[in-house]
């Protein structure tokens, strides 16, 4: 089953792929690889929707009500490694994505 979730430019039927997201476990958030789009940094990405692997390493920071937040990871073969600066439990670990 797949990990990833498709993103698109619009909901027509000529509507290209955009990016590829997901839950994260640590935060909670759904982050975006984007791979195609004209507004954000573009992410390589190996094909594998079952064993995605993106580079280089992804970061989001946002503001909520715990505080500043920061999760920053790698995403290799399906496998979701959060570097240890990550401001949730899940900072330093590694663990497998779980489907989408």
């Amino acid at each position: 089953m797949p990990k990833l979730n498709i993103v698109t430019d619009g909901d027509v039927p000529t509507a290209k792929i955009v990016g590829y997201s997901f839950k994260c476990p640590g935060c909670g958030w759904r982050h975006v690889f984007w791979t195609d789009s004209p507004h954000y940094p573009k992410w390589a990405f190996n094909g594998n929707l079952d064993k995605p692997s993106f580079t280089p390493s992804l970061l989001d920071r946002w503001h909520d009500e715990r505080g500043d937040m920061r999760c920053h990871i790698v995403l290799t073969d399906g496998i979701i490694n959060f570097c240890g600066d990550c401001s949730h439990p899940l900072a330093g670990q590694s663990i497998p994505m779980i489907d989408a």
